[in-house]
């Protein structure tokens, strides 16, 4: 075979990998982001976090589980960014929720278990970014393991964790919850209120 043919062979190869690299890393979930920013001409866009406690992926349509209809979630992952590999940083709710507002291991922030140990003052939240930023921060919580007097309620202006905890003779973290329908509904009423700046809306619902 003459240089001229390998030579050849070797340009088309180069070309190839170059073009599977690029429609590779334009299907990836950064380059994405990077588009739908870079279309937009919304200087501070709204951000709405909804956590699911206790929820397993494998229980969900959207990752390939058949018993149980998630219609709503299914129509978010296939307009949206579906993260196949993910894992929490603690199978415990307050030290993950810690984790995932400040993004700082549980090693870190220093929220180990539920209901010992709330974030140190020190420690940064998303919300507290954002506040400074100009944007109202709202919280809504389902379980009281997330109560603000566990210390994530840092940077947001408006905090809801209505529990009657007198209804309770013992205080049991993991039993101490209100319905998704009573959460949504006040962070609905929240967010119809947020008209001229820009808001970040977290919603944790308890129900699953």
């Amino acid at each position: 075979m003459s240089r001229k043919i390998i030579t050849l062979i070797l340009c088309v190869l180069a070309v190839g990998i170059c073009l599977w690299l690029i429609l590779r890393l334009e299907k990836s979930p950064a380059a994405r982001l990077e588009k739908l920013w870079s279309e937009s001409d919304v200087e501070k866009p709204n951000v709405i976090l909804i956590t699911l406690d206790t929820l397993r992926a494998d229980h969900l349509a959207c990752y390939g589980y058949s018993d149980v209809r998630t219609p709503n979630l299914d129509f978010l992952a296939r307009r949206g960014i579906l993260f196949e590999q993910a894992a929490t940083n603690s199978p415990l709710t307050l030290p993950a929720h810690c984790s995932i507002l400040t993004g700082m291991y549980p090693t870190y922030h220093g929220v180990r278990i539920n209901g010992n140990t709330a974030l140190n003052e020190e420690q940064t939240t998303i919300a507290e970014i954002l506040s400074a930023q100009g944007y109202q921060c709202g919280a809504f919580i389902g379980a009281f393991v997330l109560d603000g007097r566990w210390g994530l309620k840092q940077g947001f202006q408006h905090y809801d964790d209505q529990f009657d905890l007198k209804k309770y003779k013992h205080i049991d973290l993991g039993a101490i919850q209100r319905p998704g329908n009573e959460v949504i509904d006040a962070a609905l009423d929240w967010l119809e209120e947020q008209k001229s700046t820009p808001f970040f809306a977290w919603i944790h619902l308890y129900d699953p």
